[in-house]
């Protein structure tokens, strides 16, 4: 117990053939117990819908003291904002003799958004009489707003025999960041469970964040009796980041037992044109009695003699027998052409039987010489206004195996301002006209067509019709058709004196997006961002909501981190330089997922290419000592707290010393490319980076070229001097000229 010094007396008394002269002796009693630890613990609070509402703090000594102990108390913005979430707290805390615990609150401000939970600290400092334990405590500001669910009725055709899917759908109100979940049930109503329908009890469905609605499925079971529709109900419970509108569905089991209809099994068949075709029909809807149905066949873009010999026919089915196939035989030949059709025809039921609704078919020869891969048309011209284009690929030959091909647009690099309709007319740039599109597109066995977005920018200045070229290269598992170039040409539409668009809230968000995410905006996310500039007092100049927040957010988002930032480290922790506009544009926009899986397994492929560049081979050279100590020695360092590099998606970070690392790449438990990973996710090449990443990204993102060293440099400085003070370089770049001529006049 940490106390004062305490004295007590020995007496000396009685002597003996003595005189007592100093008969009293004083022993001090020295306390060396430390001084008590001062801690506080995390919080978590409801946000409510409005006004305020305390969260609870629980600050605690180790141990009772004699004397008052005192400590200060401050908040910290994390994901949450002061002003926006909740409200500044700062003061000190006293702690009286005895007393080992005090509670203090911090408002938090409710509102009516259906956003992720956030998060804000508050820290302990200058401590009186007492040491700091745990000196910082993370509040999560729980978010309880939350769209309404509904759930839909629906109606199922019973099927003959087995089971088949009867698909609910789960409707929000709105999108949701954070997904919905529920828990659902069946319930008999004339239909009966396990006669009728396969029961559910308890099970969960979903709706993903960002989605407005969702699929879940219940097995219906088939027989052949006669009967009128049957229903059974499905109910929704426990619901979460929601609340149950409508959460009852009912599902009517549509009797189809009948004499029965024809059908083809499928719209559309394909077969290889070294192969034979085999083309099933249907019995659908009641397999009663004997029934027939004749069948032919008539050109597509086929010839009968030629490509296929015509076949015609009549199917007999028996009582209880659903399907029955024919022949077509497919004639091969050496000519590479492109795929080819037959029309597949139904007429004539007897014994009751009709037709049903699928009595055509088309069957495609496929020609298997070869795979090949070629954009659908030469040109594709959209105005500027609509926003984006759709290109589509298609694929043609042999499509049983899986193909890949990377598509680009081909951007030109001149220096020419958006504002300058002369020197170069009719050219598109990237930073003025569109959106830099780079991706791969994978066709699965069987897919002939897959189809890409370039994101279109609608800006103000007066302009002929302009074109960019789009590129197909490296395809995998296939080969480039002749048409593996096309042109892209985008009309104008604007008149003399339109306002700049920039000044737009709108248009602004969407940028934002297009410029430091290389993506169009999700909806959930670009509602979220024009509301804050839509309620902000001054968009213009209020810290807390205005566009150099909006901005600056961006690059401090997670996903910019993951992609943008990601992608600036390798080039100086492998190269020591700052990656050129045209290098940085690309690789973040190939790195686009629509994942995070997909996300994380294309930064692990960028990280395996980057050290097979080129640029990379004097690296990739040494043996492991000298590869280790030429990425440390860069930043001088001796060990580095990183991800781990086996599994650097994960949240876990591990200490590594340059031996260690040395080590495991010698030993083969590490690739070069995990361990240039592991350097540049390390908290040390964070540290010294971030300021001129921050810098750097002004120009690829603003200005959308490299930058001046002279500007670099100067904004650099700026940054070090004045740690924190990104508003001033943000508002620089935001409102500049240059970036403004971007869109129109400034």
């Amino acid at each position: 117990m940490f106390e004062p010094d305490e004295a007590f007396f020995l007496n000396l008394i009685n002597a003996t053939n003595a005189t007592l002269a100093d008969a009293q002796g004083q022993a001090t009693i020295v306390n060396d117990d430390p001084l008590p630890i001062v801690s506080i613990g995390p919080a978590f609070r409801t946000e409510g819908s409005s006004g305020t509402s305390n969260t609870t703090f629980t600050a605690s000594l180790s141990n009772a003291t004699y004397q008052p102990v005192t400590v200060n108390y401050a908040t910290a913005d994390g994901t949450a904002t002061a002003g926006n979430d909740y409200v500044t707290a700062a003061g000190a805390i006293t702690f009286n003799p005895g007393e080992v615990s005090k509670t203090f609150g911090v408002p938090i401000i409710g509102d009516t958004l259906d956003e992720i939970d956030e998060t804000f600290t508050v820290s302990l400092s200058n401590a009186a009489n007492a040491t700091l334990g745990t000196a910082q405590a993370v509040v999560t500001i729980l978010d309880d707003d939350g769209p309404t669910i509904s759930l839909n009725d629906i109606n199922v055709t019973e099927n003959d025999s087995g089971t088949r899917n009867a698909t609910f759908t789960l409707l929000l109100s709105a999108a949701s960041p954070q997904g919905v979940s529920v828990s659902f049930s069946t319930f008999d109503g004339t239909a009966t469970a396990f006669s009728d329908y396969v029961r559910a009890f308890d099970r969960f469905a979903g709706v993903p964040a960002g989605q407005t609605s969702a699929t879940f499925n219940v097995q219906v079971i088939g027989d052949l009796r006669i009967e009128a529709d049957e229903t059974f109900t499905v109910r929704l419970a426990t619901p979460s980041g929601g609340t149950i509108a409508d959460g009852e569905g009912v599902c009517t089991i549509v009797n189809d037992d009948a004499p029965g209809s024809f059908q083809f099994g499928a719209a559309a068949y394909s077969v290889n044109e070294s192969g034979s075709a085999v083309v099933t029909v249907s019995r659908t809807g009641g397999r009663s009695g004997v029934v027939t149905v004749d069948y032919s066949t008539n050109d597509g873009t086929a010839n009968a003699g030629a490509d296929y010999t015509a076949s015609s026919g009549t199917l007999t089915f028996n009582e209880g027998e659903a399907s029955k196939t024919f022949a077509v035989p497919i004639t091969e030949d050496s000519s590479d052409e492109e795929d080819e059709t037959v029309n597949l025809i139904l007429s004539g039921p007897t014994g009751g039987a009709a037709l049903g609704t699928q009595n055509t078919a088309v069957l495609r020869i496929i020609d298997d010489d070869a795979t090949r891969v070629r954009f659908s048309d030469a040109t594709y011209t959209a105005a500027e206004d609509a926003g984006r284009v759709v290109v589509t690929v298609t694929r043609g030959g042999d499509t049983s195996a899986t193909t890949t091909v990377e598509y680009a647009t081909l951007d030109d690099p001149s220096a020419v301002r958006c504002d300058d309709t002369a020197t170069m007319p009719g050219v598109a740039f990237a930073r003025c006209d569109y959106a830099t599109t780079i991706d791969t597109l994978t066709f699965a066995p069987g897919e002939r067509q897959k189809t890409f977005i370039v994101p279109l920018i609608d800006d103000a200045h007066v302009e002929n019709n302009e074109t960019v070229q789009l590129k197909l290269s490296n395809p995998i598992g296939g080969v480039l058709d002749t048409q593996n170039t096309a042109l892209l040409v985008i009309t104008n539409n604007d008149a003399p004196g339109a306002p700049n668009p920039i000044f737009s809230s709108e248009f602004f968000v969407r940028m934002q997006y297009l410029d430091f995410l290389s993506r169009e905006p999700d909806q959930g996310g670009f509602d979220a961002w024009l509301g804050v500039l839509n309620r902000c007092s001054n968009v213009n100049d209020n810290p807390d909501c205005d566009r150099n927040h909006v901005s600056s957010s961006f690059f401090r988002s997670r996903e910019f981190q993951l992609k943008g930032y990601f992608v600036f480290l390798f080039y100086k922790a492998a190269f020591n330089r700052r990656p050129e506009y045209v290098e940085i544009i690309s690789d973040m926009r190939a790195m686009t997922g629509q994942t995070t899986e997909e996300l994380n397994q294309k930064r692990a492929a960028f990280a395996d290419a980057f050290v097979r560049r080129t640029e990379f081979a004097a690296l990739r050279g040494l043996p492991p000592q000298a590869y280790v100590e030429a990425l440390l020695g860069r930043y001088n360092l001796q060990q580095i707290t990183t991800e781990n590099p086996a599994r650097p998606d994960d949240a876990a970070e591990v200490t590594l010393t340059r031996q260690q690392l040395i080590d495991q790449l010698a030993a083969g438990a590490l690739t070069r490319a995990q361990v240039l990973r592991a350097v540049v996710q390390s908290r040390e090449v964070d540290a010294v980076e971030f300021n001129g990443a921050f810098v750097a990204m002004q120009y690829y993102g603003y200005l959308r070229r490299s930058a001046e060293e002279s500007g670099y440099q100067a904004w650099l400085n700026h940054l070090n001097t004045n740690p924190g003070d990104f508003r001033t370089m943000v508002n620089g770049f935001m409102n500049s000229e240059e970036y403004r001529l971007r869109f129109g006049q400034p």
